[in-house]
């Protein structure tokens, strides 16, 4: 037997001895310590996705996000950033708030290099966004936050992040990520083309799914692709819901796949 058949058969046989099913990957995002099965859906299980975004409140992005929404009949979730409410945006974050959105903190001052410079600026950072937006955070059952960058970014040294991360579940506080991306956040002129696209190929490999979206008036192609992407989840069966709605099954499932308090 040749070296090279001998080197075939010894590949065919490793791949069907150790090898599993390869799974797409979200983008910006990583399966981890789950089976195939619990991620995809089955006959009898129920399809939820959470619509967040993030960066917001925009002077024009928000009301359209929020006019679509409302057009199509579904809820969303926005984690907002504390400066960006002045005069002209406070009714903009009011109108979701009665609108019955959800509204979590994102941060208050959006530069990572002070945010992020120790464990307590981040703390300090969150104080100063919750004495600063009048009561617009909390209202809901659950606690949750979206670290900037997400929680395993590389703006923050992973020792600060780490004791970041323990101080915020000490406080009762979820940090909550994603496991589906539209990849709106690697440029501003990303075409509502390719947001669809990726949601058309990564969007449905989960039974509950969090969708990271953002919010600025300068992610013109996200109000775009908005109403395309909602109709894609509908036609897949899925149910829209707002984070403080979310199950104790669904709060488990999420921290299985890595989206709540990941570590």
């Amino acid at each position: 037997m040749s070296v090279v058949r001998r080197s075939l058969i010894t590949i065919v046989f490793f791949v069907i001895v150790f090898c599993k099913s390869v799974l797409a990957v979200p983008l910006n995002n990583k399966i981890m310590n789950c089976d195939r099965d619990e991620l995809y859906v089955g006959d009898t299980d129920k399809k939820v996705v959470f619509l967040t975004f993030d960066d917001g409140p925009g002077h024009s992005s928000s009301k359209k996000i929020l006019s679509i929404l409302q057009q199509k009949d579904v809820k969303a979730s926005f984690f907002i950033v504390g400066e960006n409410i002045k005069n002209d945006t406070v009714e903009v974050v009011e109108g979701l708030y009665q609108s019955g959105m959800d509204i979590y903190p994102h941060c208050y001052d959006h530069h990572y290099d002070t945010l992020y410079k120790s464990e307590d600026s981040y703390f300090e950072d969150l104080n100063k966004y919750m004495n600063n937006t009048k009561g617009l955070i909390y209202r809901n059952k659950r606690a949750f936050v979206r670290l900037p960058g997400g929680s395993l970014n590389t703006y923050c040294s992973p020792h600060i992040l780490n004791n970041i991360k323990n101080r915020l579940e000490k406080s009762n506080i979820d940090y909550i990520d994603w496991n589906v991306s539209i990849g709106d956040a690697v440029g501003s002129n990303i075409s509502k083309e390719q947001l669809i696209d990726n949601i058309k190929n990564q969007g449905d490999i989960y039974r509950v799914t969090v969708v990271l979206m953002h919010d600025a008036d300068y992610k013109s192609s996200t109000i775009d692709a908005l109403p395309e992407i909602i109709d894609f989840y509908k036609g897949k069966g899925y149910s829209f819901k707002l984070l403080s709605e979310m199950t104790t099954k669904e709060y488990e499932y999420l921290k299985k796949v890595r989206v709540i308090n990941k570590k």
